[in-house]
């Protein structure tokens, strides 16, 4: 489904991402993890077109969109929740949803959203036409992940969803993306610090170190891995 070629992102003369590849499935679950200021947030900016990459290139379902603007990567099937569930906090709770909908054509497809929104969160349903801003930080985080989905993604972008949350409500928040493989057919990319919970849910993980990757595996093997358990798990 994507497939990312030695990526390369710079901020002036600093680079963030250096010469990285990966690649997600069809249907799958794969985490970037690594510590803060790893490059992970610009890897993701750069796959979604918030950040013109340097070198190498992007490819989507066989399609390089490496110059594609980000409104046409959403029409194409990538969506992008950011990081510390960012949401408009002055608008309600169902214009943030609808905003993340510009690119559905039809009644039926919106309500639909509407529908898988409320399904996997349904205190939004609760919450429909108060304040964003008022909201807790987990209820934020699900509704900046319902935005996302309101635009019917294939492949979810999801950066550090994790930040911010009470450690009750990660393993609730992550499952989420388990139900959404399940259910819809859906692909995510997970970038996360917390190395522990992430590799609980994805199929493979790389760690991303410096703007590189240093190392690639299933999620048992990087569990496993004594360099991730030292630096990234606390073992």
């Amino acid at each position: 489904m994507l497939l990312v070629d030695d990526l390369r992102v710079a901020y002036g003369k600093i680079l963030a991402v250096e010469e990285v590849s990966l690649e997600v499935d069809e249907r799958e679950l794969v985490a970037v993890i690594g510590a803060n200021g790893a490059g992970k947030t610009s890897l993701l900016s750069a796959l979604m077109g918030l950040v013109e990459p340097r070198g190498g290139t992007i490819s989507f379902r066989e399609r390089d969109i490496t110059r594609f603007p980000s409104w046409w990567r959403v029409r194409l099937g990538l969506a992008l929740v950011p990081e510390g569930g960012r949401i408009f906090p002055d608008l309600s709770v169902e214009k943030n949803l609808l905003l993340g909908a510009f690119v559905v054509r039809s009644r039926r497809g919106l309500v639909e959203n509407l529908e898988l929104v409320f399904s996997l969160f349904p205190v939004l349903k609760e919450r429909l036409n108060q304040r964003a801003g008022t909201l807790s930080g987990g209820e934020r985080q699900m509704l900046a992940i319902g935005r996302s989905l309101m635009a019917s993604p294939k492949l979810l972008l999801v950066d550090e969803v994790s930040m911010g949350l009470m450690p009750k409500l990660i393993p609730e928040i992550l499952g989420t993306f388990r139900k959404l493989r399940g259910e819809r057919g859906m692909s995510v990319l997970l970038a996360e610090q917390n190395a522990r919970e992430a590799l609980q849910v994805v199929d493979r993980g790389y760690v991303l170190k410096n703007g590189r990757v240093v190392l690639a595996g299933t999620a048992v093997e990087l569990r496993e891995n004594d360099e991730v358990k030292t630096a990234y798990l606390g073992l």
